[in-house]
Order: structure tokens, then sequence, then C-alpha cells
């Protein structure tokens, strides 16, 4: 049996991870100020999620598909939203 992850966590866990692997010496002391950093990120993006924000992995600008909880490049659609599901 397997947990289906709801997407918004799933996207919290991917983004907290990607902005702590971006750190110099990354270290996982303290994995709730992990965990804040990834859903404040999220929080922000649902506020304004048309609004271009740094990629939490790269320099590209990303926006936030609130359907599906996927990051994608401002003014084409998400990879779930471009399979039409």
């Amino acid at each position: 049996m397997s947990a289906e992850v709801e997407p918004r966590v799933g996207l919290i866990a991917r983004v907290a991870l990607l902005q702590k692997l971006k750190e110099p010496e990354p270290k996982f002391d303290d994995i709730d100020a992990t965990w804040k950093a990834g859903e404040a990120y999220v929080a922000a993006m649902e506020a304004e999620p048309d609004k271009p924000v740094q990629c939490p992995c790269c320099e590209k600008l990303v926006t936030l598909c609130v359907k599906h909880y996927q990051l994608h490049e401002p003014g084409k659609p998400c990879v779930d939203c471009r399979r039409g599901e």
C-alpha cells in the first residue's frame, strides 16, 4: 500500500529540499526550519500565483499552477495541464 501525498505538501517538500541543496554546504540539522522555508515559499506563491519568482533550484522565473501545485514557466501551462489532467 502506498500513501498518496497531497500536491501542496509534495511541492513544499521539493522546494524545501531544493532550497537547502542550493546552499554552499547544506546541513539538514534543522528540518523544521527547512520545512518552514518551503512552506513560506509556497504560501507566497499561493498569494500571487501569476507573479514570476525565482525557481528554488535555478535562475529561471516560475509561476504556480494552483490546480496541480506545479511550478512552470510564466505564460506556459504546467506539465499536468499540458497532459489535460
